[in-house]
């Protein structure tokens, strides 16, 4: 098996889907977005709302009207048996129990990355303000029986982190102030704090920076030195070393959207709640009955590695990686998000990011290395193969690790159908958009058959 091929990280991640382990990562998301819901029912019903209140809330956070993203189902919608038709949930309890547990991994993962949104930015926030009011006061008992399911360790180091980054009290921002400038400190009965004035700011004008003050609960890039690296200057030596990729401008995307969907189709298959959001915008997923094409394009088809090579790059090509994109923000975020909730694997939240996003977005070793640079999946190596890498995952977490025998043969049945004059096809190990052409390879014989 050539390492370095998209065929291999397809074969993979396919067995892993495919494999006893994979109902053991799906309820380890489904256990963080419950979560995630819970932590809006508590917040909102001790601001006094009932449940008829909170639900569009809870559907506002967790939903997005997005086509152009993996996953994005608008609203939820669910059905009573399989003939029926599809009608809205109609409350959090059939939302936590019918609807929920019946989703893919891709609908649920893209549920979890929805609750970092600009929707959910100032509630995130205003709970850690929250816990900052309660610290000072001596009144984290209350805070805690009022959020038993968040992690205040983590918290706390995420509010040193948030005073780092703006280098003073944070609850300098929880006052009202006169303009965006803070030059007058102004005590109305309704007034909102300076993190809130900000959001609502940016709000007015989508079109900036999403950074606002709200944004640093999960503070990606300023708390990450990978991705700050990834935001310095473009002249800066170190980030020359690091940065890997730019956007193809050039490549014909819909050809791409044809060889990759084609020849590796999507998995899970696209759910009948997906289906009928995209027909909504009146798109048909389902190309000449023959295969199904999302509606988003995946890096694969628009990004390219930038020429020559950089450090980075080669070091990932010298141990036959394959490669797609820079190391996975996405999987960083979702730990980020992760550790705020008490008793989740993030081991497990790795390998779900996996299924989710590979090969189409990341590579495996993308996301692998990404969570290593966040302190998860420390026993990462790029000296190893991918397969080992996920089995040491596997079998540190007590899971099943996959036979190298069942990854050989979904290679073989997908090398199968890819026709040699594909890209996908392997030649010669190198990573994406860097095997030598067999013209090449059959002119370099002829010429040692001279000699």
């Amino acid at each position: 098996m050539d390492t370095s091929s998209i065929i291999y990280n397809y074969a993979i991640t396919l067995s892993l889907y495919k494999s006893k382990n994979f109902d053991i990562i799906k309820n380890e998301v489904i256990k963080l977005i419950n979560s995630q819901i819970q932590i809006i029912q508590n917040n909102y019903s001790a601001l006094g709302n009932n449940e008829n209140d909170i639900f569009p809330i809870i559907k506002k956070i967790l939903f997005k009207n997005n086509i152009n993203e993996a996953g994005q189902l608008a609203t939820p919608m669910i059905r009573a048996t399989k003939s029926s038709p599809l009608v809205p949930v109609k409350n959090v309890l059939e939302l936590k129990q019918d609807y929920i547990p019946k989703l893919n991994i891709r609908e649920l993962m893209t549920i979890v990355k929805n609750f970092q949104s600009s929707d959910s930015s100032c509630f995130m926030f205003s709970i850690i303000i929250e816990f900052v009011e309660a610290q000072r006061k001596n009144k984290l008992t209350e805070f805690q029986s009022k959020y038993p399911m968040l992690n205040l360790n983590y918290v706390n180091d995420t509010v040193i982190l948030i005073q780092n980054i703006l280098g003073f009290d944070i609850m300098e921002v929880n006052k009202c102030y006169n303009n965006m400038n803070g030059d007058k400190i102004i005590q109305t009965i309704k007034c909102s704090p300076y993190y809130e004035m900000m959001q609502q700011e940016f709000l007015s004008d989508p079109k900036s920076s999403p950074i606002t003050i709200c944004w640093l609960w999960h503070a990606l890039v300023y708390g990450v030195p990978y991705q700050d690296v990834l935001k310095l200057s473009a002249n800066n030596r170190i980030k020359k070393l690091s940065t890997n990729f730019k956007q193809d401008k050039e490549s014909s995307i819909d050809k791409c959207m044809t060889d990759t969907f084609q020849y590796l189709p999507i998995f899970p298959p696209l759910s009948i709640r997906e289906k009928n959001y995209i027909k909504q915008e009146n798109i048909d997923p389902l190309v000449d009955n023959l295969y199904e094409r999302p509606p988003w394009t995946p890096p694969i088809c628009y990004m390219k590695p930038i020429e020559p090579l950089s450090f980075s790059l080669n070091i990932q090509k010298r141990y036959n990686k394959f490669f797609v994109s820079n190391f996975s923000g996405h999987v960083m975020l979702f730990l980020i998000i992760s550790r705020y909730f008490k008793d989740i694997n993030l081991n497990l939240m790795v390998l779900a990011s996996v299924i989710y996003m590979v090969p189409y977005n990341h590579s495996i070793n993308e996301i692998l290395k990404a969570a290593n640079l966040v302190d998860v999946n420390t026993n990462y190596s790029i000296k190893k193969t991918d397969l080992e890498n996920i089995n040491n995952i596997l079998t540190d977490n007590g899971l099943f690790p996959i036979d190298k025998e069942i990854v050989q043969n979904e290679y073989k049945a997908i090398l199968s159908k890819i026709p040699k004059s594909s890209k996908y096809y392997p030649v010669k190990k190198g990573g994406r958009g860097h095997t030598k052409t067999k013209m090449k390879i059959k002119k370099r014989k002829t010429i040692r058959k001279h000699k």
